[in-house]
């Protein structure tokens, strides 16, 4: 997985014609991050963002995180979470966070605490999925065509 430095603008998407935006969470082993309990509303909206229906980009394979290793309780808790295979995107104020699905694990189970900029963009971001959703990414020059695309939902709910 590419690693940035949290509230540096995010090259990752450069190539996919979407304006620019903020990298937040793109954190790897031997890379110092921010720690600390983001809380409880924190963790509870990167959840809805992780298990939204729509996610702009779905990768041929993904990323483990790289902080846990085989003896680490985190992979033994939950494969799935401490897996990236796609990415979240919350509009802020002029701005956009790109941030990796993963996020949601490091923030549970590796203490890391996002910059308080964009743990009050997620707050007050609209629901994950809604038309204020997709409203708020408009506005800040995402393509239409990017915007109303669902992935497949693998699990009946």
């Amino acid at each position: 997985m590419a690693s940035f430095d949290d509230l540096s603008e995010c090259p990752y998407f450069q190539d996919m014609n979407l304006p620019p935006l903020i990298a937040v969470g793109w954190i790897e082993r031997g890379r110092r991050y921010r720690s600390g309990d983001a809380g409880s509303a924190v963790r509870r909206r990167l959840k809805e963002f992780r298990e939204a229906r729509w996610h702009l980009t779905a990768y041929l394979g993904g990323h483990y995180c790289d902080l846990c290793t085989e003896r680490d309780e985190s992979l033994r808790w939950s494969v799935d979470e401490a897996y990236s295979k796609t990415d979240l995107f919350i509009p802020g104020e002029g701005v956009v966070y790109a941030a990796p699905e993963g996020i949601y694990h490091y923030v549970t189970k590796h203490a890391y605490h996002p910059p308080d900029v964009f743990c009050e963009a997620l707050l007050t971001a609209p629901a994950a999925d809604s038309l204020g959703y997709f409203e708020a990414l408009r506005k800040h020059g995402f393509p239409r065509r990017w915007l109303g695309v669902r992935r497949a939902d693998p699990t009946p709910k």
